[in-house]
C-alpha cells in the first residue's frame, strides 16, 4: 500500500489470521505517530441554532485529507447518531470569517467538520 501522507509504499504484517481479511490502511506507521489526529470541538450560537464545529487537527496540514478516512467516517457516524433529522451536516477545508456569517443564516443546526481551525483559536 502507499501512505497518503508520504507517499512511501508499506506492508502490513499478516498472520494466517488476518490473511483474507481485507484491512484498509492509509497511513504507514510512522506518519500514524508523527501526524496525529486530534479531534477537538467547538459550539458557536446563532441566531437558530448551533454550529458544532469539528477539527481533525490542531494546525495545517499539507497532505491527502483520504488518509484519515478512518477517522471521518467515525466521526460521521456519532455525528448522524446524534443529529436531528433536519439538521446539516457540512465538510469545508478552510472556514472563514464570510463562511460563519452565511451559515449564521441556516435554520437549524449545523455539524461542520473541518481540517483546522485556524481562525477561532
Amino acid at each position: 500500500m502507499k501512505c497518503y501522507c508520504c507517499g512511501k509504499v508499506f506492508f502490513e504484517r499478516r498472520t494466517f489470521k488476518t490473511l483474507f481479511k481485507e484491512n484498509l490502511l492509509f497511513r504507514c506507521k510512522s506518519c500514524e505517530v508523527r501526524y496525529p489526529a486530534y479531534e477537538t470541538l467547538q459550539v458557536i450560537p446563532k441566531s437558530e441554532g448551533l454550529i458544532y464545529l469539528s477539527s481533525l487537527f490542531k494546525e495545517e496540514i499539507n497532505f491527502d485529507i483520504m488518509a484519515y478516512n478512518q477517522e471521518t467516517s467515525k466521526w460521521f457516524l456519532s455525528t448522524l447518531n446524534n443529529m436531528n433529522k433536519n439538521d446539516i451536516i457540512l465538510w469545508i477545508d478552510e472556514l472563514s470569517e464570510e463562511m460563519i456569517l452565511h451559515l449564521d443564516l441556516l435554520e437549524f443546526d449545523i455539524y461542520l467538520l473541518t481540517k483546522s481551525i485556524n481562525y477561532f483559536s
